[in-house]
Formats: C-alpha cells, structure tokens, sequence
C-alpha cells in the first residue's frame, strides 16, 4: 500500500526507460511482489475507496454500511471471510487515511501564511 501510493501513479514507462538508460529509480527496485491470490482483497478496497466520504479536512475512513453492502453484492457470505476482508479493508484503509493525513499537512505547511 505505502508503495503504491508513493509510487503507483507515476508513469511506469517513463520510469521504466530512465532505469534502461542507468538511472536509479528507488520505486521500481523497491516494489513489492504482488501475491495474486490476494488481489480480490485490493480490488474491493480501490472499489470502495472512491465512495468514501470527503470531509472539510480531507477523505474520512470507509464507512462499515459501504464494505458490508460491497460483500453482499460479491456474495460473501462467509462470516470468517467477511471478517477477513473487513480486517484488510480497514488495514488499508488506515494507511491510505494516515498518508492522506501527511499529505494534506504538507499542503498546508506550504502555504503562505497570511497576515491579518
């Protein structure tokens, strides 16, 4: 997750090519393996992530009623698997909301302050 949001938006290519030409790109050599078995559990937190609410101060946690209605439209049925990705879900989710968190700081930080 900590990868994918310092790194999973630049240009792979782009990237990609300046590796090829000698260039260190920490991200690429940095990137984790991907265990494929568990990509369901990633792509219900990106499906759910666009619905989560954004506050005044930025994104608030996905809210419980959007994960459990989420399993009822894939049929999870299972109580411990349903556990399991409400685990992971909020696992993921509360490193994207402290990343956010850090970001919005910065922003702020940068900005000039203004005097009264």
């Amino acid at each position: 997750m900590r990868w994918e949001l310092q790194w999973g938006s630049r240009d792979r290519e782009f990237l990609e090519k300046l590796k090829a030409k000698g260039k260190a790109i920490p991200g690429l050599d940095s990137e984790p393996e991907i265990d494929h078995q568990n990509l369901h559990f990633w792509s219900a937190f990106c499906t759910l992530s666009s619905s989560r609410p954004q506050g005044e101060f930025g994104p608030s946690a996905i809210p419980l009623s959007d994960i459990a209605s989420y399993l009822d439209i894939i049929a999870v049925e299972d109580r411990d698997e349903r556990l399991e990705y409400l685990r992971l879900i909020k696992s993921l989710d509360a490193e994207y909301l402290e990343w956010a968190g850090k970001e919005i700081s910065k922003k702020m930080d940068s900005k000039p302050k203004q005097g009264r």
